[in-house]
């Protein structure tokens, strides 16, 4: 499987500080936001990345995260000119995904926990179809929301004003190569954009749209000032309790043997705290 992460946008409700570049640069805690769709892709075992960014803020995802090869997996980057929606974005994707299934991440989204991972982990080459994933919220009517029917997918309603589920759809989804037949039979929506939640209600109509609503991990969505001051408390104190950074790519690789203890102590400078965590790791003998 390979893995696509939408690291655009315009960021509107984070300026002025993503007048100067993408929300998904800015720290949650101590570490860039797109570290964390990263790291859920490398410890589902996807090598294989490809992040989709603007002209104004590819050099600066290229200059933080290179090519991969120190973490020993790939990354390869898309310029999204137009900020048109990230179905038009996922057109960019099918000389990349070829005949793959595939995992989108959006890379304003924290998800903390091994649920997701191991939706993704488990998720064979032969899946046929589209699977969004859902988590039960307060205010339902701030995101898409899935009605659920005998264990069915009924309708997928945007930001409805009276929902009838309290289960929004997070920024993840799996897909079949089918999506890029899909993106062709969709309609600019009315913010100019090719949508995302078109696709999936394709999938819906054609009775391939799975779901899985997330129960035991924690999602956020930080494309507020508030969401991103709690995304980062929420990492400050699960690093404290449990003395071990969050979506470490560093540690991950290491975890994952994609590379050997010695090119992980050659990724320290040993200059911020997380450098110090770095040097810190014990060899796994």
């Amino acid at each position: 499987m390979k893995g696509i992460i939408f690291a655009g946008g315009n960021g509107t409700r984070l300026h002025p500080t993503t007048k100067a570049y993408s929300k998904q640069l800015i720290n949650v805690y101590d570490k860039p936001a797109i570290y964390y769709p990263i790291a859920t892709l490398m410890q589902a075992g996807i090598k294989d990345i490809l992040i989709i960014s603007t002209k104004e803020n590819y050099k600066l995802y290229k200059k933080l995260l290179s090519n991969g090869a120190q973490l020993g997996i790939k990354i390869k980057y898309k310029i999204q000119n137009k900020p048109n929606g990230c179905a038009a974005g996922l057109k960019l994707c099918k000389s990349f995904v070829k005949n793959s299934t595939f995992c989108v991440l959006m890379g304003d989204n924290l998800i903390y926990g091994t649920e997701l991972v191991s939706e993704i982990k488990n998720t064979n080459d032969n899946f046929i179809g589209a699977k969004i994933f859902g988590y039960k919220v307060k205010n339902p009517n701030e995101f898409g929301v899935i009605n659920i029917k005998d264990n069915k997918i009924i309708n997928i309603e945007e930001k409805p004003k009276n929902p009838k589920s309290d289960i929004a759809i997070i920024g993840a989804y799996i897909y079949d190569k089918n999506v890029f037949n899909y993106i062709n039979n969709i309609s600019i929506s009315s913010r100019n954009e090719l949508e995302i939640p078109d696709i999936n209600k394709i999938y819906l109509k054609n009775d391939t749209l799975k779901y899985k609503i997330i129960s035991k991990d924690k999602w956020i969505d930080i494309g507020t000032p508030e969401k991103l001051l709690m995304a980062s408390i929420f990492i400050h104190d699960i690093q404290k309790e449990k003395n071990k950074l969050v979506a470490c790519l560093e540690e991950i690789a290491y975890d994952n043997k994609y590379i050997s203890f010695e090119q992980l102590k050659k990724l320290s400078a040993n200059k911020s705290e997380y450098e110090k965590y770095i040097s810190s790791i014990k060899e796994d003998k």
